[in-house]
């Protein structure tokens, strides 16, 4: 019977030890088996090859229903502890909303995302009201500066003042002494010889 190497290194270091046991004068321990035999139970295997075919699928058949009751007994028991967990208010259920903490909190998160979005049509309405309120302003005041009926064409007529008879005669006697003084202005910086032309002139004209 061959030795593995490891059984021969015992079988060696067992011997040195002996050898050394005698050379000190020092007695051998007793003799006791180096390997103690557990029995093991052989697993019988059926193979399903030397099996007829009628036995081999009944065998299959009960294989799948043992595995489908042992799945349907589990899930049913991790549904009844599911359940009790529930109750017990450990986990919350499939329709659980929740504590009354929870809720206030998701109430808070809702209400902070929804108020910009309020904020902008406020903003947008108070606009239109600011020019709503500019529009009649400004409507009230043209209607009080003219009359109804009236052109808003003639307001320049309408904003100028009438001047007096009075006014206007004085107006134009200013005017006319104005031209005389450049009248004036004008022969006594002419020559003799423009003088005497322009004479001439007014001579032929009345003739």
């Amino acid at each position: 019977m061959s030795k593995t190497p490891i059984e021969r290194e015992i079988r060696k270091a067992i011997e040195r030890e002996h050898s050394l046991r005698r050379s000190r004068g020092l007695p051998n321990p007793p003799t006791a088996p180096e390997y103690v035999e557990i029995p093991l139970r052989k697993a019988v295997s059926v193979n399903a090859a030397s099996l007829p075919n009628g036995k081999s699928e009944r065998y299959q058949g009960k294989d799948k229903q043992f595995a489908g009751k042992k799945m349907q007994q589990e899930i049913y028991a991790e549904t009844r502890r599911e359940q009790d967990l529930v109750k017990l208010g450990k986990i919350p259920g499939f329709y659980d909303k929740g504590s009354v903490q929870q809720l206030k909190e998701r109430k808070q998160i809702f209400e902070a995302f929804q108020k910009p979005k309020d904020s902008a049509p406020n903003k947008a309405i108070s606009n239109s009201n600011l020019q709503l309120v500019s529009i009649s302003e400004n409507g009230s005041s043209n209607n009080k500066a003219t009359k109804p009926g009236s052109d808003p064409r003639n307001e320049k007529n309408l904003k100028t003042p009438k001047l007096h008879p009075e006014s206007k005669e004085t107006e134009r006697q200013r005017q006319r002494e104005t031209e005389k003084d450049a009248e004036r202005q004008r022969r006594l910086n002419e020559t003799p010889d423009e003088q005497q032309s322009e004479a001439s002139s007014v001579v032929n004209d009345l003739r």
